[in-house]
């Protein structure tokens, strides 16, 4: 029987069981990015205590809320439960490791007001060769997603991003041009920035689709471009409906093979909500995405299986294998394969982009460009009978999801996009806390560009 858990800080090395659990459970994890982690119960875990989401070594502090609350008296793998009994209350230090007795009676974590962060980046951005339209945009595309509690395509992407500038395999300063008539339209990214490459093609697709109804953007000759949800929402916000993909380099392997031949397509669909308010599906089509597993990688630390093969096909725990292997698709090898292949057709092989292995991979150290591909969509509700009766359709599915609650014994179900929104909002109100590591690195690259960090202020968790 599946029961819920959730993770409360992006951090965080425990969940909040909702439920019971027994020994052998299936938890079904809500991570704080949006995903779905998958343990397995090794212990009875009574209702609102905390499971181990990925293994803890003895003297390391447990973090929960994002924050030390005490530290592991003893080695907790995945899947335990996380109380007294294997747990020291802060009070008593972490004698066993010093480095994790440090963490534990640190200050509070120090926040950044999100306006000063988001122009810190565009000065960054500019002081890179970043054009002023590029800067501008890398700016908000980092800040949106950080902001929304996706860390992994926020700031922690700032300084990949301007390393692939510095080394001539990104042209900051290239425009983007934008051709073609009637609905269709074709975009030539000429190797610029991916941010800026999707930001613009999903402005001139928006405005065509405002004149005509509908309208597709081919995008070709781009580059990462972060979290889709963002270009998808610019969209939304506009009224109309989005649907916006990308393909990238290869991170999934083929049914029978051990050589990645797909990249984990990412996906965003998008539509007004009312307000500001948006509907937002923004996944990978991976179990999760790469940067999770090269996060856990640069801890040398253990993945869930599941997540990932290593270099010989076979499931692997260890982060440092995946890395050399392939991810796993959703929905499970053939099924989960077979639809990577269809988003590829439509982001890679119809706009005329690199497709498949052909695309350059940065995980290599790849110094060429990308030319990968985009395809986006904008449908405007308005011109098949009132925009307003279609915000009015969706937000009564919402009403009627959200009646479906306690049917389940679990949270309340949501729509997609209304937790970012809401962590978007607690951001701009209470300041950012930035990640340590993530942290040091903006420290760095404060210190080759010549712009100071803002100053941060202290706020108690």
């Amino acid at each position: 029987m599946s029961k819920i858990a959730l993770q409360l800080a992006a951090s965080d090395c425990v969940a909040s069981v909702l439920a019971d659990v027994q020994q052998g459970d299936v938890v079904a994890v809500q991570r704080h990015d949006g995903s779905v982690q998958q343990v397995a119960a090794q212990a009875h875990i009574p209702f609102g205590h905390k499971i181990a989401l990925e293994d803890v070594r003895s003297g390391a502090a447990i973090l929960k809320y994002g924050v030390p609350i005490g530290c592991a008296t003893q080695t907790i793998t995945t899947g335990q439960h996380v109380h007294v009994h294997n747990v020291r209350g802060i009070m008593g230090g972490c004698s066993a490791n010093e480095s994790a007795a440090q963490e534990v009676a640190a200050p509070p974590a120090p926040r950044y007001d999100v306006v000063a962060l988001q122009a810190w980046v565009e000065r960054v951005s500019l002081a890179s060769g970043f054009s002023q339209s590029a800067a501008h945009d890398m700016a908000e595309a980092l800040m949106d997603a950080e902001s929304s509690g996706v860390a992994t395509h926020g700031l922690r992407r700032l300084a990949p991003y301007l390393q692939r500038v510095a080394s001539g395999a990104v042209n900051a300063g290239a425009t983007p041009h934008v051709s073609g008539a009637a609905a269709l339209l074709s975009i030539d990214g000429h190797n610029a920035p991916g941010v800026h490459v999707i930001r613009v093609a999903a402005d001139a697709v928006a405005q065509r689709a405002q004149h005509l109804g509908a309208s597709v953007g081919l995008v070709r000759h781009s580059n990462h471009a972060g979290a889709l949800g963002w270009a998808a929402n610019r969209i939304a916000r506009q009224g109309m409906v989005a649907l916006v993909l990308s393909n990238g380099p290869a991170l999934i392997a083929p049914p029978g093979s051990t050589v990645p031949f797909l990249s984990n397509s990412p996906i965003a669909i998008a539509a007004p909500l009312g307000a500001d308010a948006t509907f937002l599906l923004d996944m990978a089509t991976s179990t999760v995405s790469r940067d999770r597993v090269r996060q856990a990688a640069e801890k040398n630390a253990q993945i869930p299986l599941g997540w990932a093969l290593d270099a010989s096909g076979t499931p692997t725990s260890d982060a440092v294998a995946a890395m050399a292997g392939s991810m796993l698709p959703i929905g499970g090898p053939a099924r989960g394969f077979a639809l990577i292949l269809g988003l590829e057709l439509l982001s890679g092989v119809l706009p005329g982009a690199l497709t498949d292995i052909l695309v350059p991979s940065k995980d290599k150290g790849s110094i060429q460009p990308e030319g990968i591909g985009h395809f986006i969509l904008a449908v405007d509700p308005a011109h098949l009978n009132d925009r307003e009766a279609f915000i009015q359709r969706l937000q009564q599915l919402e009403q009627r999801l959200v009646g479906q609650s306690g049917s389940g014994g679990g949270p309340t179900p949501r729509l997609p996009g209304r937790r970012r929104q809401q962590l978007r909002e607690q951001a701009q109100q209470q300041g950012l806390v930035i990640a340590s590591a993530t942290l040091q690195t903006l420290t760095q690259i404060a210190r080759d560009t010549g712009c100071p960090l803002p100053a941060a202020r202290e706020v108690s968790s």
